[in-house]
């Protein structure tokens, strides 16, 4: 599997809103991924916002899902973008508010919304169907360990989550796991065809990697390469805590994209690890 991610560490720059440069295409993005997870894999959630500068509005999506319990999405493909260089957004049903308090060590998540809370994933597909449901989140990722570098721009970092969320009439004080990842340029060059993995093992190490599915049994078997090191591999079972299908906006159409927050099981006979984390195909 080719390993064409940039070497480059992190840069405090990166964290920012970024400039559009001056021949940008109307698909030019700036998108910000942050996701969060309990560390037995039985609840989480992410949150994301994408910015089209050249068109003047972008996309925010939020959810949170788990073992035995519906899925609840917050959804605007049109959202207005924020005035610069901050990134706080009203509009109609959605407050939500990004900072980045410490450049790669410490940003936070505010969110008031309404949501749809569906017990079917296929119907994000059709219409987004079910029950209005209020969420709420006031959530912050501290960076630990190294992050690496993403392409076309940008980066992920692994991260402890904790704060506070609001789903429905149920309130959590969350201390778990999650993930971010900061990218931005053109968008077609992120809609080609591929699978993901960011998480963190049981024993306090990141999880991360792209991945190929072997073949298929009682789960999923994955091969994960890790991101700094081709010559590094795990292979891996996966048993999925709840599929989400994302319609993907993007300048051309929407592309649909999955994400699954999954249990990670490594299967090498000399390594048997656990982990948590959420799986992209797109």
């Amino acid at each position: 599997m080719p390993n064409d991610l940039p070497d480059q560490a992190p840069r405090a720059v990166d964290d920012r809103r970024q400039p559009v440069p001056a021949f940008a295409s109307s698909g030019w993005v700036d998108v910000f991924e942050l996701d969060f997870f309990a560390r037995d894999g039985s609840f989480g959630g992410f949150v994301t916002m994408g910015l089209y500068p050249q068109s003047k509005r972008g996309w925010f999506w939020a959810t949170v899902v788990g073992d035995d319990r519906p899925l609840v999405i917050v959804v605007d493909d049109e959202l207005p973008l924020p005035k610069e260089p901050n990134l706080e957004v009203r509009s109609s049903g959605i407050w939500t508010d990004f900072i980045p308090q410490v450049e790669l060590e410490h940003f936070t998540v505010g969110l008031e919304a309404f949501g749809v809370g569906i017990d079917d994933p296929d119907e994000v597909f059709n219409g987004l169907r079910g029950d209005r449901t209020p969420v709420g989140f006031d959530l912050e990722w501290e960076t630990e360990g190294d992050g690496w570098g993403l392409l076309p721009s940008g980066f992920e970092l692994p991260c402890r989550a904790h704060g506070e969320i609001l789903v429905g009439h149920e309130e959590f004080d969350f201390d778990g796991l999650g993930v971010r990842r900061r990218w931005w340029g053109d968008d077609a060059r992120r809609s080609e065809p591929g699978i993901w993995l960011s998480g963190w093992w049981d024993d306090g190490a990141p999880l991360g990697g792209r991945c190929e599915m072997l073949h298929r049994r009682s789960a999923e078997v994955i091969e994960m390469t890790h991101p700094h090191d081709v010559a590094q591999t795990v292979v891996a079972s996966i048993r999925s805590v709840a599929p989400l299908p994302i319609i993907r906006p993007t300048q051309e159409s929407p592309g649909q994209r999955w994400r699954m927050l999954c249990r990670v099981e490594a299967i090498e006979a000399d390594e048997r690890r656990q982990g948590v984390g959420w799986l992209d195909l797109q």
